[in-house]
């Protein structure tokens, strides 16, 4: 079943990215040697992460390690607002980590003084079960900098950004994507 969800999300008919993914996600933490040919062995750190989710009467509350969230649905949708709903969440873990990425890409100045906002069609739709198209019609990232150097230097590392972003296959299998850089006046 979660196979199939993942499947669908990432639009892969024969299931091997699913398969793959959903294996990388829960193998066990490891380091796992490599062979790389500028050097001999290299090591990999892999990190095994977990939550735990428990469905309450106003929301799920959901703890990662020692920290709690509520999530929650619109009343709307069944919910009672107590919380941001789980897409949010998603939303919000990725301007995270490409905040954090892009500091580790030694892009500190930037990181400190960019603001992101990441914003999302979701097709509800598809979350009920009577469409077929993609979970995420169109996701978008927009980056704000200080300067018109910060602009130019944060161009230049988005696809290193994007290639080591946590979450990235959820920008990737959305219809449409877009990250943009502009300059706050």
């Amino acid at each position: 079943m979660a196979l199939d969800a993942v499947a669908s999300l990432l639009h892969d008919s024969s299931r091997t990215d699913a398969q793959r993914l959903l294996a990388d996600y829960l193998s066990p933490p490891s380091t796992v040697p490599i062979h790389v040919t500028s050097t001999p062995l290299v090591r990999m750190r892999r990190e095994h992460l977990v939550v735990h989710a428990l469905l309450g009467s106003h929301g799920t509350t959901v703890t990662a390690r020692r920290h709690e969230l509520t999530i929650d649905e619109a009343a709307r949708y069944g919910g009672h607002d107590a919380g941001a709903n789980p897409v949010e969440h998603m939303l919000a873990g990725l301007a995270a980590a490409s905040l954090v990425v892009l500091r580790l890409l030694g892009e500190v100045a930037i990181a400190e003084s960019a603001t992101l906002t990441v914003s999302a069609g979701l097709n509800v739709d598809r979350v009920m079960g009577t469409d077929d198209g993609a979970v995420i019609d169109v996701i978008r990232l927009d980056w704000h900098v200080a300067n018109a150097e910060h602009a130019v230097r944060l161009r230049a590392a988005l696809p290193h950004l994007a290639s080591r972003r946590p979450g990235q296959a959820l920008i990737d299998a959305a219809s449409v994507s877009t990250e943009a850089v502009s300059i706050t006046s």
